[in-house]
C-alpha cells in the first residue's frame, strides 16, 4: 500500500460556509440532528437525518476528534461537555479564509461572519446573497429601474 499523502499543511479557503449558533444549545440527539438539515419538518430530525451518509460520517469523525465512542449519544454528550469546541474544530480544519453565506440561518440567530473568522483564527468575508437581496428590492422599490440600479450598487460593493 502506498504511503498516505499528508495534506495537513495546506491551508484552504472555504468558499461557501454558513455561520454557527453562538451557544451550545444542541444537547440532545434530536436537537443536534435538527442542526444537520435545513428542513423545518420535525420528522426529518426525528426519523430521517440519522440514516444519511452525512450523519454517519460526521458521528465517526467527531467521535475520533472528541475521543469518545462512535455513537450519536456519546458524540452529543462529549460535544456538550467540551468548552471551546467550535474554535477547536474550526482551527483544526486548516482554513485560511471563510466566505460566509449570511442568508441562512437568519443572521440574528448565528455568529456574525467576522466572529467566524476570529473563532477559526483566519479571515472571513460575507457572501452577497442575490436571492434575498432581489426579494427585498422587488418588494421595496417602485420600479424595475430602481431594482436594477440598487442591485448593481450592491454587486459593485461586494
Amino acid at each position: 500500500m502506498a504511503d498516505a499523502l499528508d495534506l495537513s499543511e495546506i491551508r484552504v479557503v472555504d468558499d461557501h460556509c454558513h455561520s454557527i449558533y453562538p451557544a451550545p444549545r444542541l444537547s440532545s440527539p434530536e436537537e443536534w440532528r435538527r442542526a444537520l438539515t435545513e428542513s423545518p419538518a420535525p420528522e426529518m430530525s426525528r426519523h430521517h437525518v440519522q440514516h444519511t451518509l452525512y450523519h454517519s460520517r460526521l458521528v465517526r469523525a467527531l467521535a475520533r476528534f472528541l475521543g469518545c465512542d462512535e455513537s450519536e449519544e456519546a458524540v452529543v454528550r462529549a460535544r456538550s461537555e467540551r468548552a471551546g469546541l467550535a474554535s477547536e474544530l474550526l482551527r483544526s480544519a486548516g482554513v485560511e479564509a471563510f466566505l460566509v453565506d449570511t442568508g441562512y440561518p437568519p443572521e440574528e440567530e448565528v455568529l456574525a461572519w467576522g466572529e467566524m473568522g476570529r473563532l477559526g483564527g483566519c479571515s472571513a468575508f460575507p457572501i452577497l446573497r442575490l436571492e434575498p437581496l432581489m426579494e427585498r428590492l422587488v418588494s421595496e422599490r417602485g420600479s424595475l429601474d430602481a431594482v436594477v440600479e440598487e442591485l448593481r450598487q450592491a454587486v459593485r460593493g461586494a
